[in-house]
């Protein structure tokens, strides 16, 4: 026969078990690994994005652990401030209190670490600054805690939108949305949840690209049964409970890894018109590179990049720093290299532009910093092209332009303040440069001009003039590329102008303003207008059908003063009746008038 002390020691064992087995059910992993995600997220708290189906999960609650699915992570055992209690004086109604789970999830893009949150909560509402949502400390790069809030507000004006709170100003973001049902600190509604979502600028914490991993500690927060205007921390008329991963507000934190984002790789780009005057000094300062489709090249340039840019393939790090016996090499910077390339057309002129961040700017043997390079001709002849910085004693601050084939293109190059060529005791402050390809040189008339490419971009580190011809034990070097290095495999620039011819003839310059007529007229399948400019000035010359639709643009920007020729390039257009208009408006301060001039041609199939 079991005595009561029987019993009793019994049930205590029974309890410890049952604590025991449900604190083993709570997950509260050390680490989780953040998902990528592969669109923009728009920051309006409805985790509509498809991104966040997949995103790691933690799930926070009272019983938590019987409301986890699959994939999901429960965190510590949370505790319940106040159970639930009725006023005497006033009736609080409380349907569901402390049943609510809070599912959080976390994406990255680029520098930005996005956290969101969705509640099953039937009483959303606050009491002094503790309110439904999330209490977040993320780390620094430093190591110093900084505190982010986001959670559901009591005041009228503002009760059913949620506050975002940050320790430092501008890192980062925050809102919510409330489905239909839900409002927030009236006690007589049974809410239907609410879901949110906060951004944290890991940039503005003072991390940087790549990135491995970030600490956090994130508590949710439950309050149930209050309505506004109720007194500060009055537990007597609602109940709260909260669960934290890592602690609330102490010193215990969980780890967010990161993983490096996909790579675009895109197939084809559009290249940008050029609308003003290409000044070829290896400088990225007129206004036509902004907006150029761009590529961006080096370790981690999927942290880096902006919204706009392309990554390109992984790359190869060919050797890793080194340090020789005799000889101590220092590598500031090793292969965190930004390079971005850029992409114009004027008229028949290629451009592409270079921006590089490099901090170790040097070369060894042929492979130096800069831009390595493949076009194929408009019969499919792969023709080589680099601009790249050299190291020789008299030339190693200048760039080094190289074509297979000569009378194809040229190459410019220009020093940041403070960067020179293959000193390791320097830490360089990048580089800009432009390579320009004449597109008819290499046999491209017309509209439709689809370009065939490859393109490398090298970046080796630690080198310094004299050196041995690969010795990587003494430096290292990345390298990625869009398409192939030197291999098969090609990319495509699509042109958005017609290729037209470069202008020729005199360049005396007129009294007035002219425009020629075309000639041969009748035509076949290629003409040349001729027209000329007394000054410089802004100039358009378009072609247009009998219906006044605009077929092509031959001229859009501004050119100097002289007599002018271009080729106009028919070979897409049936035959008919065709007019082209001259435009210019005087750029100077002379007294010229604005001119419009308007001219027949016939093209004749």
């Amino acid at each position: 026969m079991k005595t009561f002390a029987h019993v009793a020691l019994l049930a205590f064992l029974g309890s410890l078990l049952c604590a025991s087995t449900l604190n083993a059910q709570f997950d509260n992993p050390a680490s989780l690994t953040v998902k990528n995600a592969s669109s923009a997220i728009t920051l309006d708290g409805k985790l509509d994005e498809a991104s966040w189906t997949g995103a790691p999960t933690l799930i926070y609650g009272n019983g938590a652990q019987t409301f986890k699915v699959a994939g999901e992570n429960t965190v510590t055992a949370g505790v319940d401030v106040k159970n639930p209690f009725t006023d005497a004086t006033v009736v609080y109604n409380v349907p569901n209190t402390d049943s609510s789970w809070g599912r959080v999830k976390f994406l990255r893009k680029g520098m930005n670490l996005y956290i969101g949150i969705t509640s099953n909560d039937k009483s959303i509402g606050k009491f002094d600054w503790e309110g439904d949502g999330i209490f977040l400390k993320v780390k620094n790069s430093v190591g110093q805690g900084r505190e982010f809030k986001l959670y559901w507000q009591n005041i009228d004006a503002n009760k059913d939108t949620m506050r975002y709170e940050e320790q430092i100003a501008s890192t980062g973001s925050g809102w919510g949305s409330l489905p239909a049902g839900s409002t927030v600190n009236d006690t007589n509604n049974v809410d239907n949840g609410y879901s949110g979502e906060l951004r944290i600028d890991l940039a503005a914490l003072g991390y940087t690209a790549p990135l491995g991993s970030v600490e956090v500690s994130l508590t949710v927060f439950d309050p149930d049964g209050y309505q506004h205007p109720m007194n500060t921390w009055d537990h007597n008329v609602g109940s709260f409970y909260k669960s934290w991963w890592g602690s609330e507000w102490g010193d215990v934190y969980r780890s967010l890894m990161f993983t490096l984002e996909p790579f675009e790789d895109p197939d084809t780009l559009a290249v940008k018109i050029a609308a003003g005057t290409m000044s070829f000094d290896g400088k990225l300062d007129e206004a036509d590179w902004t907006g150029a489709p761009t590529l961006a090249f080096g370790a981690g340039a999927q942290l880096k990049k902006v919204t706009g840019e392309y990554t390109v393939t992984a790359g190869l790090d060919i050797k890793n720093p080194f340090t020789e016996a005799d000889v101590v090499y220092r590598v500031p910077h090793t292969d965190s290299t930004l390079t971005r390339v850029k992409f114009l057309q004027k008229i028949d002129k290629l451009y592409i532009g270079i921006q590089s961040d490099d901090k170790s700017l040097c070369k060894f043997d042929w492979e130096g910093d800069g831009l390595f390079m493949k076009l194929k001709t408009a019969v499919g002849q792969a023709r080589e092209f680099k601009l790249y910085w050299q190291n020789t004693g008299v030339n190693k601050d200048t760039i080094r332009y190289e074509e297979q084939i000569v009378g194809l293109g040229m190459g410019k190059g220009y020093l940041l303040t403070g960067s020179t060529v293959n000193d390791t005791d320097d830490v360089d402050n990048g580089y800009e440069a432009e390579l320009m390809v004449d597109l008819v040189a290499m046999g491209y008339t017309g509209s439709d001009v689809n370009l065939t490419v490859q393109l490398a971009i090298f970046d080796p580190d630690g080198y310094e003039h004299p050196m041995n011809a690969w010795d990587h034990t003494i430096g290292s070097y990345y390298k990625s590329w869009w398409g192939s290095e030197w291999g098969d495999v090609f990319r495509t620039l699509k042109l958005q102008s017609p290729v037209t011819g470069a202008e020729t003839a005199d360049h005396s310059v007129p009294s007035v303003y002219s425009l020629g007529q075309n000639y041969p007229n009748p035509f076949n399948p290629s003409t040349t207008i001729q027209f000329g400019l007394p000054t410089r000035s802004m100039v358009t010359l378009k072609i247009y059908d009998v219906l006044g639709r605009e077929v092509q643009t031959l001229v859009n920007g501004e050119m100097a003063a002289g007599t002018h020729d271009f080729v106009f390039h028919a070979g897409n257009l049936s035959s008919g009746l065709y007019f082209y208009i001259l435009s210019a408006t005087p750029l100077s301060g002379d007294r010229q008038e604005p001119f419009a001039s308007t001219k027949k041609l016939l093209l004749v199939k």
